[in-house]
């Protein structure tokens, strides 16, 4: 009996860790689509648009954050009472002088875009960079130390607590001074939530060595995803110079769906890479059984979001928004599929950062940004909606050009990964079919929708099971999600370095 019912724990647990592995980082995504839904649902489109355009600039902060010396963190295999300290000081200076420098442009970007309000945004968030830059510390920590259910945990929590707020605000003061208020709150709790849940407590110092090789590890990443950046907001960005933020806000809307259903699945599969190829790359074990789980995951999950959201987005949009909004619902299909591919190309980014091979990152980044940028310059004076198709043509010559890299400058393969994804488009192509059929010859109503596309996903899903196509089914045993292959190698000795 008592091997029973521990064994049922055991399960009870397993299956909790692996909810929160879907349901922490996916939170991230789904706040954010809840703040987007509430507040189109009240706000303007060219009010909307204004907020777009201020959380554009306050993502080159994030970036800072969550790039370089983050994965720095978790990769690097130094002593923890040098680099700990000294990252965090990189990391609360990087962030400061970002917000300083945006406190500063603020006035002057708020005359460029023809915004008034953007000024006062803009320097409220930016006076929150340093206290961000605290939060992704204590999630590099999190990460570097295996405790990814307690990292899921308290993105969970805090992201649950600031939408309700954030909503709740919207209702009673239906402004863009809300959705101001929302961030401000959210960073709060997320630095309260985080503070008390790292296992080592925050301090500052700095030791020139480790420093040294944080700047020449993170310059690279640092590099490819501020290209990145401007091949993910570069639209935002000219559709608010050339045009309105009413243009803006309609891009930002559609953009918001199509990439917040994606990302509910691709960020857990990203996250995980992150901490898992880290700690490989500290063992000194392989990649492949990893690469071949997460891209498999990331397939099939994804790639069920993209027909979904494509299928339901224009019935959602006229039910629930106003008129003006209308228009975006015919951008968010070209939109998600651009978002999947894009996230097949990020995950470049955490196996060369396993590997020290960071400037890899720098050249996809190159490439990417190079195709978005002419993509937006080539197609947005033909409007929005010329412009989210050149987009797409651009995600999916990224992704070509992120298998090639991964296949010319890693040991990693491809080809066991071709029948199952094989097996994962006849499985899509199905629900797809199955979904839209159903949508045109029926009128099932806003719920009755959401039911048919819930029950046909887990059809799918099991079908896919059932097929092979999914680890723990159709890979070999041992390349779990929770628990991916790593081969029998020894482990390398932690080097120990003198302060």
């Amino acid at each position: 009996m008592s091997i029973l019912i521990a064994t049922a724990k055991s399960r009870a647990l397993g299956a909790l860790s692996l909810g929160l592995t879907v349901l922490g980082p996916a939170s991230q995504q789904i706040a954010s689509l809840l703040i987007a839904l509430a507040a189109a649902a009240v706000l303007s489109v060219a009010d909307f648009g204004t907020y777009a355009l201020a959380i554009v600039f306050v993502e080159a902060g994030i970036l800072l954050i969550y790039t370089g010396f983050h994965h720095f963190i978790t990769v690097e295999d130094d002593d923890e009472s040098v680099l700990l300290p000294t990252c965090l000081c990189l990391m609360v200076g990087i962030s400061a002088a970002f917000g300083l420098v945006l406190f500063c442009l603020a006035p002057s970007l708020a005359v460029w875009f023809e915004s008034p309000e953007l000024s006062f945004l803009l320097q409220v968030l930016s006076v929150l960079q340093p206290a961000a830059a605290v939060i992704g510390w204590c999630s590099a920590v999190l990460l570097r130390k295996g405790a990814t259910t307690t990292y899921f945990t308290g993105l969970l929590f805090s992201n649950a607590a600031s939408v309700f707020i954030g909503v709740l605000g919207l209702l009673v003061w239906p402004s863009v001074f809300a959705l101001l208020a929302y961030r401000v709150v959210r960073i709060c709790i997320g630095l309260a939530v985080f503070l008390w849940a790292v296992p080592v407590k925050p301090k500052l110092g700095f030791n020139r060595s480790s420093a040294r090789r944080a700047f020449a590890f993170a310059r690279s990443l640092y590099a490819a995803r501020f290209l990145g950046y401007f091949g993910n907001f570069g639209a935002d960005l000219v559709l608010a110079a050339m045009f309105t933020t009413a243009e803006s806000g309609l891009y930002r809307f559609a953009n918001r769906l199509a990439s917040a259903s994606v990302d509910f699945v691709a960020l857990p599969i990203k996250t995980l890479a992150q901490s898992r190829f880290g700690q490989a790359a500290r063992e000194g074990a392989g990649l492949q059984g990893m690469f071949e789980v997460f891209v498999i995951y990331l397939a099939f999950f994804g790639g069920g979001a993209v027909a979904t959201v494509t299928l339901l987005a224009e019935i959602a949009v006229a039910d629930l928004f106003r008129p003006e909004y209308l228009p975006a619902a015919t951008l968010v299909g070209y939109l998600a599929c651009r978002s999947i591919l894009m996230a097949i190309g990020d995950l470049t980014e955490p196996v060369f950062a396993a590997l020290k091979k960071t400037k890899i990152s720098v050249y996809f980044s190159l490439i990417s940004t190079f195709l978005t940028l002419t993509a937006i310059t080539l197609s947005a004076p033909y409007g929005v909606g010329s412009m989210v198709v050149a987009l797409a043509i651009g995600g999916l010559v990224s992704a070509v050009v992120a298998v090639g890299l991964i296949l010319r400058h890693t040991d990693l393969k491809i080809r066991p990964l071709l029948v199952p994804l094989f097996k994962i488009v006849v499985a899509l192509s199905g629900f797809a079919f199955a979904l839209g059929g159903i949508l045109d010859s029926v009128d099932l109503g806003f719920i009755g929708q959401r039911i048919v596309a819930i029950c046909l996903a887990l059809f799918t899903i099991l079908f896919a099971a059932l097929i092979g196509a999914l680890p723990g089914f159709g890979l070999p045993r041992g390349t779990s999600f929770k628990n991916p292959s790593l081969p029998d190698v020894p482990r390398r000795v932690v080097r120990q370095r003198s302060m």
